[in-house]
């Protein structure tokens, strides 16, 4: 068995035990196409869970960036300072995204995006040929032409 299969698997026996980082559920209420969907992260990020105003804690990506520096020259003696800036963190809120129109994911469409695979509802209402009505969940999506149309 080569190391890259075996690291996988250990990874895969490994998300039982902690909770997803995207929604902080747990393995057992994800499919491993959403698991692996929601874990998908560049390398070298650092996450972390962030809160915007009254919303649910979302996932943010930590960018940590220097604010430059500041050159002063004296004019009586010529003599040049350096001012390093302040180090700023960043915090990124990551979203999941429409794979058809790029719009941003809502919160049931992002646990729903191995079934609509990754499309937000009203794409995959477009694609499946039902009507779709932005204020109608999934189930009520009806097949044009359908019967009591």
């Amino acid at each position: 068995m080569n190391r890259k299969r075996l690291s996988q698997e250990i990874l895969y026996d490994k998300r039982g035990w902690e909770p997803c980082i995207f929604c902080n559920k747990d393995y057992s209420q994800h499919s491993k196409k959403l698991w692996d969907m929601h874990h998908e992260v560049k390398m070298g990020e650092k996450l972390t869970r962030i809160k915007i105003g009254a919303g649910p804690e979302t996932v943010a990506r930590i960018h940590h960036w220097n604010a430059g520096y500041k050159i002063f020259r004296n004019e009586e003696s010529g003599e040049v300072t350096k001012i390093e800036g302040m180090r700023q963190t960043e915090f990124i809120p990551v979203y999941m995204h429409c794979g058809e129109c790029g719009e941003v994911l809502g919160d049931a469409e992002e646990m729903l995006a191995d079934v609509f695979d990754r499309t937000c509802l009203q794409c995959f209402c477009e694609m499946t040929e039902q009507e779709y009505i932005w204020h109608q969940g999934p189930k009520q999506c009806s097949v044009k032409g359908g019967v009591g149309q």
